[in-house]
């Protein structure tokens, strides 16, 4: 029997698409879907779509030393690097590590899956990903994944799309590694619904031009080839296995299919002690795979094991940081606030530092009662990143706890100048109450009912959210106007 889709997701969904689902881990991104489909019922006889030719060889980048970010360093503007620098005068070719974070920035805010995806070396990530193997069902595999890039199911279009849905893709810093440099980017989706980071790592062709070689993915613990490759092994069906010599990781994977079924049924099921013995079922090389510790971690979610788990799981992962991404909100659940800022503060060294992580940890401080510690947490991430709407909220939960209705109108008034958003009327949410009968209302309401900001803007309309969870974040003004430049510069350079 050929492996099915649901068993091919459980690895691949929890590795290539947590990228884009951060908080979604039994959703498959539909281009996965798709392509595993096209894969499985391919034509006898169908010729290889795929181009024989190789990659051009690529080259470590390389920081200028006048380069305008330090290495490590957050950005001198105020945000935490996410904005592209103003005084260019054109995006063009990516001749630098910062002009490539700069043009990636622009291509996703301006909606240009073409410009995204020549900033990446997919034929650099596809040699990666088929290292080691070859054969009529490799080439097809290749020409089916360079058709997906330009569909509006691919990689570039879901980061597209997440973003124009409220969500945010923001340029943090470039670092150094042992082998290049990457440019670390910062993902959440709309809604406040899971944060994700990326770190691109950057090669030169042989005409200059900075491209991503590979991309690292925080909850997947991966880079994108690795995930890639998984997918790849998984989609070779029964008649093929007797023909195809695989290393040996590769084979005891693919040879596990059956009881991965097993563990992924058994974990639909909510059947958690079943799906841990399916697990250990396993070859230890197996149980290894990022992906399966993912869903290992998946079986202890309601366990007060939980934390002993993801422990010895980054022992075997020190490097990596995607059990402390999934253990976050399990450990907030279960009330272990402490183990929670433990594993933010460990992704926070990973990622070098991000305001949107200190909100997160001012959270906890607020669910442990600590409300002035909370405050002050959120109140200088905003200070770092102005970008981040969610800290507002909380600061607009805390003026309405406090009574401090002269606070709340200005964060309100602040909110609305800053923000493409929708309000609701106020006095339909129950935590606006002691608000309501206030002269800082009647100043509110009267602004609404003009359509009238104080900068002269038409006033949204629907509702603000106050509880302590993350809200919509979407562009601020100071963003919007730098990315407007960059996007006009964009679109000259391409005529």
């Amino acid at each position: 029997m050929k492996p099915s889709p649901s068993i091919r997701w459980a690895l691949l969904g929890i590795s290539y698409c947590l990228m884009l689902v951060p908080n979604q881990l039994n959703g498959q991104s539909q281009l996965t879907q798709d392509l595993q489909q096209r894969l499985i019922a391919r034509k006898k006889g169908a010729k290889p779509t795929a181009s024989t030719s190789t990659a051009k060889p690529l080259v470590p980048a390389a920081l200028k030393s006048n380069s305008s970010q330090p290495v490590g360093e957050k950005s001198t503007s105020g945000q935490s690097g996410g904005s592209p620098d103003p005084r260019s005068t054109g995006i063009g070719p990516s001749n630098s590590p910062q002009a490539f974070s700069e043009a990636l920035a622009v291509a996703v805010a301006s909606n240009s899956l073409t410009a995204f995806n020549d900033l990446i070396s997919w034929k650099t990530i596809l040699q990666r990903s088929t290292r080691s193997l070859s054969g009529k069902w490799v080439n097809e595999f290749k020409g089916e994944f360079q058709k997906q890039l330009n569909d509006k199911l691919s990689l570039g279009a879901q980061i597209i799309s997440s973003v124009q849905a409220g969500g945010s893709y923001d340029f943090l810093r470039l670092k150094k590694t042992q082998d290049t440099v990457v440019a670390v980017f910062r993902m959440i989706l709309p809604g406040g619904r899971g944060v994700n980071y990326h770190e691109y790592a950057l090669a030169k062709t042989s005409e200059g031009k900075v491209l991503a070689s590979d991309i690292y993915i925080f909850l997947a613990g991966e880079r994108l080839s690795d995930s890639i490759r998984r997918n790849l092994i998984l989609s070779i069906d029964e008649k093929e296995k007797s023909t195809i010599r695989l290393p040996t990781p590769d084979q005891l994977l693919l040879n596990s299919v059956d009881t991965i079924k097993k563990l992924t049924e058994s974990l639909s099921k909510n059947d958690a002690e079943n799906a841990r013995r399916w697990i250990m079922e396993l070859p230890e090389a197996v149980r290894s795979d990022k992906a399966i510790q993912s869903l290992t971690l998946r079986t202890y979610s309601n366990s007060t094991s939980f934390p002993q788990v993801s422990d010895r799981i980054r022992r075997s992962n020190p490097e990596d940081v995607f059990m402390d991404m999934l253990a976050i909100d399990i450990l907030a659940s279960q009330k272990k606030y402490d183990d929670a800022m433990n594993a933010i503060d460990r992704i926070s060294r990973r990622v070098g530092g991000d305001p949107h992580l200190d909100i997160l940890k001012g959270r906890m401080h607020l669910r442990k009662g600590e409300k002035q510690i909370a405050r002050k947490i959120i109140s200088d991430a905003i200070m770092l990143d102005d970008g981040l709407l969610s800290g507002y909220w909380n600061l607009i939960s805390f003026s309405l706890q406090d009574k401090n209705h002269k606070e709340t109108l200005r964060l309100l008034k602040l909110i609305d100048r800053k923000f493409k958003i929708k309000f609701r009327d106020l006095r339909e949410i129950p935590s606006y109450a002691s608000f309501i009968n206030t002269p800082e209302f009647k100043d509110w309401d009267r602004q609404q009912k003009t359509g009238q900001t104080t900068s002269g803007e038409k006033a949204p309309t629907s509702q603000p959210k106050v509880d302590v969870k993350s809200s919509p974040k979407t562009t601020s003004g100071k963003r919007t106007a730098l990315r407007g430049k960059q996007i006009s510069n964009l679109k000259r350079s391409r005529n």
